[in-house]
């Protein structure tokens, strides 16, 4: 499994180590899974799990990337986000 992908595959010979892969995966990555769905197959059940993601990308409202040049003066960027009422 590599960190940087959203979607992870587990799989055990039953729910008990399905179950315990997944809670070791979340403890060795420091991440949660988000989603999952899990079925059987053969004599396995395996999973295909949604974590969180570690990029997010800002959109404009009609969907274009929103680009800043924060990286030169501050370390992490900040989010502003204002709330206004329609009246």
């Amino acid at each position: 499994m590599h960190i940087d992908d959203n979607l992870q595959y587990f799989h055990g010979k039953s729910m008990g180590e399905l179950y315990q892969k997944m809670k070791d995966w979340e403890v060795e990555w420091e991440k949660s899974i988000l989603s999952i769905n899990i079925q059987q197959e053969g004599h396995l059940f395996t999973c295909i799990a949604l974590t969180n993601p570690i990029k997010v990308v800002l959109c404009n409202d009609v969907g274009e990337e929103m680009r800043s040049d924060w990286s030169k003066t501050h370390q992490y960027p900040e989010l502003v986000v204002k709330i206004s009422k329609d009246q």
